[in-house]
């Protein structure tokens, strides 16, 4: 039977779940069509005539689930809210107009209290998408809640990434790495976590990018959510972490380099380090980036901050006592300040 509603191309390299799934999908779609007042088919033809309706879909997560267990098929519509989603939708909204994004698929894969949820945009799974295999992909893999149901700190499991050969090729390989026992701080999280996390989510944050698009999103995500010690990536996302690769000596100044190789790059570099002998060799090589030391030397609020530490330093050069110091900059108390201006603690901090 025909998908009316399901590209099932883009599905299939998208989720790795089969046609049986598919067709469930498509079944729950045309029942959230006709809930919508037809709706996904307005956006189905918005998507193939770019100039055409407009479409008025709520903001939200179409969730299809299975239990593994019975093979039973289950729906739910989650609708966005707050403010967590309002920089999302603005910009869903300005890349396509009024067409009310941003709007995701979510698929379940429920066994006991196991839960693995894959989450793309709508857009790249209905009927009328365009073919997204050739091109950029930008994912992120979380874990979300421990072995008691728990939910885990925020990002402090996340690991966001780029490629063009889809992320399950790259899950399975990071899963083959972390089976080897590598070192790298996602694998790790990988071995802990694979038998005892009760839910993992991987997203599709974007697809069918190109590369220029899907490295300035991964650049941005990482910076803001899972760089180390936040999260899972050891070095910066996008251009900025291919980099930051010769920065440290992991790639030659002329060594060509695409999103796909940076994660065989780290390992290497990663690797190598570690038969050298060095503790976590890619966290301690982002001490080479002065504002990532800064960050980390200052977090604390037992810490000085980077204002408070050049303050005193330039109030010592006027030859303000310690004492002084202390009570203008705010310190919690002399030996700190002591400390400070003899260069035994915030030497990174310029």
């Amino acid at each position: 039977m025909k998908l009316q509603y399901v590209n099932w191309d883009n599905f299939r390299f998208l989720t790795g779940l089969d046609k049986q799934f598919a067709h469930a999908v498509n079944d729950i779609y045309a029942i959230f069509d006709k809930e919508f007042g037809g709706e996904i088919s307005k956006l189905m033809r918005a998507i193939s005539s770019p100039a055409g309706e407009v479409v008025n879909l709520p903001c939200g997560d179409m969730l299809v689930q299975l239990d593994q267990e019975t093979g039973d098929f289950s729906y739910h519509f989650q609708p966005f809210e707050g403010e967590r989603y309002a920089a999302a939708i603005a910009q869903g909204n300005e890349r396509y107009g009024d067409r009310q994004l941003p709007l995701v698929a979510t698929f379940v894969l429920k066994r006991g209290d196991r839960r693995v949820l894959i989450t793309a945009p709508l857009m790249s799974i209905v009927r009328t998408a365009s073919d997204i295999s050739l091109k950029y992909q930008t994912y992120s893999h979380t874990y979300v809640h421990d072995e008691n149901g728990k939910s885990l700190p925020e990002n402090a499991f996340s690991y966001i990434g780029v490629t063009r050969r889809g992320w399950r090729t790259r899950w399975a390989e990071h899963v083959r790495a972390a089976e080897r026992g590598s070192r790298y701080r996602f694998h790790q999280a990988i071995r802990h976590w694979a038998d005892r996390a009760l839910t993992v989510h991987h997203t599709i944050v974007a697809c069918g990018q190109t590369e220029s698009e899907a490295m300035a999103l991964e650049e941005q995500m990482v910076s803001l959510e899972t760089l180390y010690p936040k999260g899972l990536n050891m070095i910066p996302g996008g251009y900025a972490g291919l980099k930051y690769l010769r920065q440290i000596g992991a790639a030659g100044a002329n060594e060509r380099v695409t999103p796909d190789d940076k994660q065989e790059i780290v390992n290497r570099f990663f690797e190598s380090a570690s038969r050298r002998g060095l503790p976590n060799p890619l966290a301690a090589a982002n001490w080479c980036d002065p504002s990532y030391a800064e960050k980390v030397i200052c977090a604390g609020d037992d810490r000085l901050k980077p204002d408070q530490i050049r303050n005193a330093r330039f109030l010592a050069s006027l030859g303000k006592s310690t004492d002084d110091i202390v009570t203008e900059i705010g310190a919690r108390n002399k030996p700190q300040v002591q400390r400070l201006l003899a260069g035994s603690t915030y030497s990174r901090v310029a």
